[in-house]
């Protein structure tokens, strides 16, 4: 039977949906015919080169035993996942009995004779990694992707890079699209898993209300199996269930679907349980034991609501973030003294405000702004194009600024401009808060620094600590004060583990008291 004739009751979507995954360059819906999509599917696997990159070793395996004519071939219970996916491709035909279309019967054969099996194993086991990678989270940037394939594979990001956006099959699984992200401040690809297009909106609303910071790093065979049964079996609760339910019914690859969508979002089981209960129609202390089963199972399965971490993880992570926040209570100590006099201030931002309205005026970073020198309101956000042109060449401005003094600085004022090319920005740690001073941390050393006008901790409560941001420190008469923005790098979260860093570092780094 050629394709056409086995397809000829598919309806368009499922063509379609087919037609999208193998196509490079396919046409919208609505601007092609289904006769058209079979054709190019036709033609596409009329290349045995396509047979061989769109499947894995054990759907190729089974294709070579479907030639052989081999009864075994139709035991669908050992060969479920070959079938499913064979089909799927429209590379075997069920009706009237599991069959290669007889357009593909030479290209099939081809294929067999001419695959590299190393080479496919190889192929196999990135694509079960980083398709099973996806498969958890839903949804994945670039650079975490290609570094979780990395670590799990020994791969370089190089190799990693080049199989995401070549290899046929990991498209077929995965597509990748443009999305905005905020800590970002800028569009990043992303890589979606297919199946789960319709539940982003959804997926990443419960991120945003359930997201942990996990850093556990999921065993391989969790995305290995994953990959080719939806769940995790490799863990002793999930593999119970799973056998439980290939027990009760058939259709139980159909169902675990369902879970794994349920798994995903990590969202109330009520209405998954109402659905299998009417489905499987269980009893008394058959359904009991049925939802024992599928809640124990559940909790240990991945989820991308929770960043890769299961239900347990989350209980276990939510449990160490409430002791720690007890712990911030207890420890706290108001700050008194933490901050510059009236006088160091106002030095302070003559000389730095001189210094941003020279850098303004030498580059033309922002002409709107014609004045910050003696400004009195500056608006932060104005002038951060200026801080960072200022911070790039501080040197070279320095050294301009001290030989004009533009400004007709004393002497006193021109030593502290001087001592500023001694400044860092960067990304600082806010550590934790003194009576004296405000300890942040930056590529491994303690810097106990002084706020402006106020003490730092009533502008950034204590309870929001640790945080992350982008800001500039200085020495100002022996002591280190800041800029006076904090730009916090939001959108992430890191939990406990910055927690545990921020002590560690705190109790061996070298504390710095100037510059």
């Amino acid at each position: 039977m050629i394709l056409k004739e086995g397809v000829k009751n598919y309806g368009k979507e499922a063509i379609f949906d087919i037609y999208s995954r193998l196509i490079d360059e396919f046409k919208p819906y609505d601007k092609i015919t289904k006769v058209k999509m079979i054709d190019e599917i036709c033609c596409f696997y009329s290349d045995y080169h396509h047979i061989i990159d769109i499947c894995t070793v054990r759907e190729l395996k089974y294709l070579k035993l479907l030639l052989g004519e081999n009864e075994e071939v139709f035991d669908s219970s050992k060969y479920s996942w070959e079938i499913g996916q064979l089909s799927e491709k429209l590379l075997i035909l069920r009706q009237p009995t599991l069959h290669i279309p007889d357009d593909f019967y030479d290209p099939v054969c081809m294929a067999l004779k001419k695959v590299k099996w190393k080479e496919a194993r190889w192929n196999d086991r990135i694509n079960e990694v980083l398709v099973g990678c996806c498969k958890v989270y839903g949804e994945l940037l670039t650079n975490v992707l290609v570094e979780f394939g990395s670590a799990f594979l020994g791969l370089c990001n190089e190799d990693v890079i080049q199989h995401i956006s070549d290899n046929l099959l990991f498209h077929y699984y995965v597509y990748f699209s443009k999305k905005y992200i905020p800590s970002f401040n800028d569009y990043q690809v992303t890589f979606i898993f297919r199946d789960y297009y319709d539940f982003l909106d959804e997926l990443e609303d419960e991120r945003k209300k359930q997201g942990i910071a996990y850093s556990g790093m999921i065993d391989i065979y969790d995305y290995i199996y994953i990959f080719y049964y939806d769940v995790n079996i490799n863990r002793k609760k999930v593999k119970n269930f799973y056998q439980k339910i290939q027990k009760i019914t058939p259709f139980y690859s159909w169902i675990i679907e369902e879970i794994r969508i349920y798994s995903l979002l990590n969202v109330d089981r009520s209405q998954l349980k109402i659905f299998l209960e009417g489905f499987l129609k269980l009893d008394g202390k058959e359904r009991i034991q049925f939802f024992q089963l599928l809640d124990q199972a559940m909790d240990e399965m991945p989820s991308g609501a929770l960043n890769g971490a299961t239900p347990n993880d989350a209980k276990l992570i939510r449990l160490e973030q409430e002791k720690i926040s007890y712990q911030k209570e207890v420890n706290y100590i108001r700050q008194q003294d933490a901050k510059l006099n009236k006088k160091e201030v106002k030095t302070f931002y003559k000389v730095y405000f001189a210094l941003l309205e020279f850098t303004n005026q030498k580059y033309q970073v922002n002409s709107k702004i014609k004045k910050i020198y003696k400004q009195n309101k500056v608006n932060p956000a104005n002038i951060i194009e200026i801080v960072d042109k200022f911070w790039n060449c501080k040197e070279v401005i320095i050294d301009e600024f001290m030989t004009l003094n533009p400004y007709r600085f004393c002497e006193d004022e021109l030593n502290l401009v001087e001592k500023m090319k001694k400044g860092i920005r960067g990304i600082f740690i806010i550590a934790r808060y003194q009576e004296d001073y405000t300890m942040m941390i930056h590529e491994e050393k303690v810097y106990m620094v002084k706020g402006l006008h106020d003490n730092i901790d009533n502008i950034i409560s204590y309870h929001k600590l640790p945080l992350i941001v982008q800001t500039s420190i200085f020495p100002f008469y022996e002591k280190i004060t800041y800029d006076g923005i904090f730009q916090s790098i939001q959108d992430i979260r890191f939990g406990v583990e910055l927690d545990r860093m921020v002590d560690q570092e705190l109790e061996q780094c070298e504390k710095v008291y100037s510059l």
